[in-house]
């Protein structure tokens, strides 16, 4: 897995031929992360267990939260998912304030709301697309340098580039980027594949 002084190397002498925008290629890396983190990749997923409360009716976010795929809550040992509503209904449900086993939610500001209201404090799992850490020190490291390094090193060198008002090899980075880009999607859907490969006798 690169560091983020590795990423910066390749972006500043492989691509670019200048040590003088070190600053400017950190902030570049982060830019093209920031560009693609709301992609599905395997690298992005991931699932938390949260507890819900009696007689609150919310959770908060996981630290790392960015876009949900399923909320469950376990009851007597089974787990439920819990059905997508409106904030609005979310709200009329709980005018009474009833306290029961939660079945619906909605997201709100930085939280789940649920109704009915807990009547326990029941345990609940958030599978969702998290949010990798933001890269600061040179040594600092997270998946898209990894499993997307490729991706990054030229989207960085394009941003880098343009800013420099340097249009032919902007445009040359976006090209390999796209290239990356591609082969990054097919190893996604092959990893997302679930039929049997049928076998040669």
């Amino acid at each position: 897995m690169a560091t983020f002084l590795e990423v910066q190397q390749r972006v500043n002498l492989d691509c670019l031929n200048r040590l003088d925008q070190v600053p400017e290629t950190k902030r570049a890396i982060n830019a093209a992360i920031r560009s693609y983190e709301g992609q599905r990749f395997w690298f992005n997923e991931t699932a938390t267990a949260l507890t819900l409360s009696a007689g609150q009716s919310y959770v908060n976010f996981p630290s790392d939260f960015l876009i949900l795929d399923e909320i469950q809550v376990t009851i007597s040992s089974a787990d439920y998912a819990l059905i997508g509503r409106s904030f609005a209904e979310i709200k009329e449900l709980n005018t009474t304030r009833t306290r029961s086993q939660p079945e619906y939610f909605c997201q709100y500001g930085q939280r789940f709301e649920l109704a009915p209201i807990p009547d326990s404090a029941y345990p609940v799992i958030v599978s969702y697309m998290q949010k990798l850490p933001p890269l600061s020190a040179d040594s600092d490291t997270n998946d898209w340098l990894s499993a997307a390094e490729d991706v990054i090193v030229y989207c960085a060198a394009k941003l880098v580039a343009a800013n420099l008002g340097r249009a032919d090899e902007a445009s040359k980075f976006a090209n390999l980027e796209m290239v990356f880009y591609n082969n990054l999607m097919g190893l996604r859907d092959q990893k997302a594949l679930t039929h049997i490969r049928p076998t040669k006798f």
